[in-house]
């Protein structure tokens, strides 16, 4: 469950470096998430092209639910064995660094929305709701998750994203 959650925030929402605001020096106060591929000069090589991302609420808040919605175009399928490798961090502290079965992940959400391997080449949406964990603790999350193809030739999506969640609710 904490796998798809994981995966649709780093697939909806990756974003730019957060920087600091004036008058918040312990750099908490909530900012919506934007996603960027992990390469951005050479974003075209990777099978999956976004074209629409959406996080509601954005940024999304302790404990409420969090609406993701993605479209894009994926240039080959996506067949049993291919990877999905992702970390969390909050602030410089590993939270999760994990190596899973990207068809298994897929396969073991239990919603009819979520397309099941083999995912065909194609225009591709999706959408998915889930409650955003309350015990969340305030900082800045970093999270990077790459797919690569069953073969590891073809890279999936590789993409970033930084996430502020407020030490008090705005």
């Amino acid at each position: 469950m904490h796998h798809i959650f994981l995966l649709a925030i780093v697939v909806a929402s990756l974003s730019y470096h957060v920087h600091a605001i004036e008058g918040d020096p312990f750099n908490l106060k909530a900012k919506p998430l934007n996603w960027k591929y992990c390469d951005e000069e050479e974003a075209s090589k990777y099978a999956l092209q976004i074209s629409d991302l959406k996080l509601e609420p954005n940024p999304p808040k302790k404990g409420e639910k969090v609406k993701i919605s993605v479209k894009g175009k994926l240039a080959s399928d996506v067949v049993a064995g291919a990877k999905l490798t992702y970390s969390v961090k909050l602030g410089i502290i590993t939270l999760a660094k994990k190596t899973t079965d990207l068809c298994d992940t897929l396969a073991s959400i239990k919603d009819k929305d979520i397309p099941k391997c083999p995912v065909k080449a194609g225009e591709l949406s999706v959408t998915r709701e889930q409650e955003f964990p309350s015990e969340a603790p305030a900082g800045k999350y970093s999270i990077e998750a790459e797919a690569v193809s069953a073969d590891g030739k073809t890279t999936l999506l590789c993409i970033k994203a930084d996430l502020v969640i407020p030490l008090i609710a705005s």
